[in-house]
């Protein structure tokens, strides 16, 4: 015998059943949608600043500020595998490939620590100027550009280290308290950010001079990264309403804004060529936002440990590492943390979504499950949290569960309230 729908009516406890199934499937994937594999990040020295890649041997190293020390990090298994002794206050860190070694500004020792990548021990010590900070390595002339930031007479600028022979070969003056130096291949320039007069300024490396006038930007200028493809350049406004500037590789005017939100310090950049993915350390936030460079807005933001510095991108494993000032820490998380493929075709979402950080303890390949994609007309677009409506069918299930079942409490709600239990009595 046919029995009618309407005769068929699920008692309460099946439909129940039903949406906390769909409530459990729709949970499961916006956790996979917005965060990787939780596990403890990398204990280092005290205070760690800044991270570089040593692209010859593969290693991650972090100057530890308070520790005078730098920790060498082998990805493979995001293991601490040394520990070297250099100057007192150590803080920017950059690897010359040509010559495998890497160049370590002491602030307080007015010097810079050269490290071999093959031994892990310093092999010589250079004085520069009054406490350096920032370090860049230029790949057309081999040379090392570091930021001198102190005060006196040799304070506001930048010293100039032959790779060949580790000495200082030039000075260049520069704005108030040079903080930063970074080496842009497209046009050759070396781009000083100076905190103290906020301005940038643009070294031309072929006379070791500075280029044109100061480029003036927002207050606390600090850290630097370039898009190669373009040459453009952007850089941290510490003190500006949370932004990050764009300044053009070709007329070094500035083009853009990137607004991170409320309560952003941002320090320092880390740019992803192969994605196009801007990644800002914000120490006010103790998180990385996620920049997609084709529009330059937030896509994500990915929670990390106390006071993050110092951030890079090790192109190998296509994993991210920060410098977690206040943890003692590095963090570590790879793409899969900030992609989310929908069946949607517009554009990438511009409001940050958070989640927290990861770093694999066994393996760096575990945190590389997806490859991020910010075109538009892409058939999947990255996007965090879960898929809009209608994009999800188990979505719309459960909103069509909740309707029948605030449907089904509003016709009888004298039986509903006759079998609530009494409370308790006096």
């Amino acid at each position: 015998m046919r029995v009618s729908l309407a005769s068929r009516r699920a008692p309460p406890s099946v439909m129940a059943a039903t949406c906390l199934i769909l409530v459990t499937i729709l949970l499961a994937r916006a956790t996979s949608a917005t965060a990787a594999v939780s596990s403890s990040p990398i204990t280092v020295g005290t205070s760690p600043e800044d991270v570089a890649v040593d692209t010859t041997n593969g290693y991650l190293y972090v100057t530890n500020y308070e520790s005078n020390t730098v920790s060498v990090i082998n990805p493979s298994t995001n293991g601490v595998v040394a520990t070297v002794d250099v100057g007192v206050w150590p803080e920017g860190i950059a690897f010359d490939p040509s010559n495998g070694y890497l160049y370590v500004a002491n602030n307080d020792g007015d010097s810079v620590s050269v490290i071999s990548g093959s031994s892990n021990t310093v092999v010589k010590t250079v004085t520069v100027g009054a406490a350096p900070e920032g370090v860049a390595y230029d790949s057309s002339n081999g040379e090392i550009y570091v930021a001198n930031y102190g005060t006196g007479e040799k304070a506001s600028t930048v010293s100039v280290i032959s790779g060949s022979s580790n000495t200082v070969i030039a000075t260049v003056s520069t704005g108030v308290g040079p903080t930063q130096t970074l080496f842009d291949p497209v046009n050759g320039h070396v781009y000083v950010t100076s905190w103290g007069s906020d301005t940038v300024d643009v070294i031309t490396t072929s006379s070791n001079t500075v280029e044109t006038a100061p480029i003036t930007v927002g207050s606390e200028p600090d850290g630097l990264a370039v898009n190669p493809s373009s040459g453009d350049v952007y850089l941290t406004d510490h003190g500006s309403s949370s932004l990050v500037e764009v300044i053009s590789g070709s007329t070094n005017d500035v083009i853009g804004t990137v607004p991170l939100g409320s309560g952003a310090a941002p320090s320092s950049l880390a740019f992803d060529s192969a994605t196009g993915l801007l990644y800002v350390a914000d120490s006010g936030n103790d998180s990385v936002s996620v920049v997609a460079v084709a529009n330059d807005t937030v896509l994500h933001s990915v929670a990390v440990g106390s006071d993050p510095q110092g951030i890079a991108f090790d192109s190998a494993n296509s994993d991210i590492y920060v410098a977690d000032y206040g943890s003692d820490t590095v963090s570590v998380f790879g793409p899969s943390v900030v992609t989310v493929t929908s069946s949607t075709s517009s554009s990438t979402s511009s409001t940050p979504s958070t989640t927290q950080s990861t770093s694999s303890s066994s393996t760096s390949s575990s945190s590389t499950t997806s490859t991020p994609t910010t075109s538009a007309s892409s058939s999947t677009s990255t996007k965090s949290g879960v898929p809009e409506f209608p994009a999800d069918p188990a979505l719309a299930v459960l909103l069509s569960c909740v309707v029948v079942g605030v449907y089904l409490v509003a016709r009888r709600p004298s039986q509903r309230m006759s079998g609530r239990r009494a409370g308790p009595v006096g």
